[in-house]
């Protein structure tokens, strides 16, 4: 088994494995809805993301700066998928403020 400790501290089991998904239903079926991405050992990564040695664990909701970036970030790429469907000769390329 593996050692997750979660943001406030607390250690849970998991298999090797497990996706972080998973570990965000194991903690709470409202914040496996909420889920946008996550933290594993600082580093940012996917909820499709497997777990594989003992770490840390943070879970990005859209109350986090982390989750609303992860949905924006998704989001300004599935719109530009779109664009590109819709006008296939568009240039794209990323802005600046």
């Amino acid at each position: 088994m593996i050692k997750v400790t979660l943001k406030d501290g607390k250690v849970i089991e998991v298999e090797k494995g497990t996706k972080v998904s998973d570990i965000a239903m194991k903690i709470s079926p409202a914040l496996y809805k909420k889920a946008l991405a996550a933290k594993v050992n600082g580093k940012k990564a996917e909820l499709m993301t497997e777990i594989n040695e003992d770490c840390t664990l943070e879970i990005a909701t859209f109350e986090d700066e982390d989750g609303k970036w992860a949905l924006r970030h998704t989001g300004s790429h599935i719109l530009a998928q779109a664009v590109k469907r819709l006008y296939p000769e568009v240039k794209l390329a990323i802005g600046q403020r």
